[in-house]
């Protein structure tokens, strides 16, 4: 099976899309400020439990934010990074936040699959934002798959599940392509069990491969310009030192799976 390496998600993600597409929740929240600076707030959890009750692997357990960092190009630094469960939901998550220096040298993931945003100024002194990839498209895209509707049996697997995608930038929202929800300097889109199980129109636009975000001149202001500087400034500081931890525990985490490894498999991988 070929996996698609999507840039905020891992391969052992896209297998849980591919064997229980109802048991993920997604967010992904892409920050960019008037110089093209900017962050991307990311989360990504699943049901850990009814992995179990098929019998499969957490996926959580073999995902590693400094996988992301590596296949990525353009990012500064990384912070934010917690692992835990939620207390709602129950569901196994990751998250943390990536800094950019300039949003048009971001590359998450690698190839065609890659996640890029290209920023640019308008006529009217606004800005315009192309988006390739947003972070909910392949999962979209494995919803509509099909035209038989989903049996009544197998939909509380989709329960909790959904999707998030949601862009802030410099200027009021004046036109969003494929973004279902608009409101001030924020364009979005969510897609959740209700979606998927009326095939709604909103999966066809959180499906679509790009989108377009238009706006008017910069209204941010120079208190939420300065608190984004001193965020940015104090996750650079701190990254060498989270970086060496997350390594660490990637090799940890590699050297342990290699252990359990059958020692007398003639095929070892």
């Amino acid at each position: 099976m070929k996996l698609s390496h999507k840039p905020l998600l891992t391969a052992a993600l896209m297998l849980a899309m591919t064997v229980l597409p109802g048991c993920l929740q997604t967010s992904s929240i892409l920050t960019v400020l008037p110089d093209g600076t900017g962050k991307v707030d990311v989360r990504m959890a699943v049901n850990g439990a009814l992995f179990a009750a098929q019998g499969g692997k957490n996926p959580m357990e073999e995902m590693h934010v400094i996988e992301m960092w590596n296949d990525s190009k353009g990012l500064e630094s990384i912070s934010n990074v917690k692992r835990g469960k939620d207390p709602k939901t129950g569901f196994d998550f990751v998250s943390f936040t990536a800094y950019f220096k300039d949003v048009n040298k971001v590359s998450l993931g690698k190839g065609r699959d890659s996640f890029a945003a290209k920023l640019k100024k308008t006529d009217a002194g606004g800005f315009e934002l192309l988006i390739r990839n947003g972070s909910s498209s392949d999962f979209a895209q494995k919803m509509l798959q099909g035209n038989k509707p989903i049996p009544p049996e197998q939909e509380m697997v989709f329960d909790n599940f959904k999707l998030h995608e949601e862009y802030r930038l410099p200027g009021n929202i004046k036109k969003a392509t494929h973004l279902a929800m608009t409101k001030g300097r924020v364009a979005s889109i969510t897609v959740t069990k209700a979606d998927v199980i009326a095939k709604a129109p909103v999966l066809k636009q959180a499906a679509s491969k790009s989108r377009t975000i238009t706006t008017g001149p910069v209204s941010m202001t120079k208190k939420e310009i300065a608190t984004f500087k001193a965020a940015a400034a104090k996750s650079l500081a701190a990254w060498p030192k989270l970086k060496a931890e997350l390594e660490a525990r990637k090799k940890k985490a590699d050297a342990k799976k290699k252990k359990k490894r059958n020692p007398n498999d003639p095929f070892p991988s």
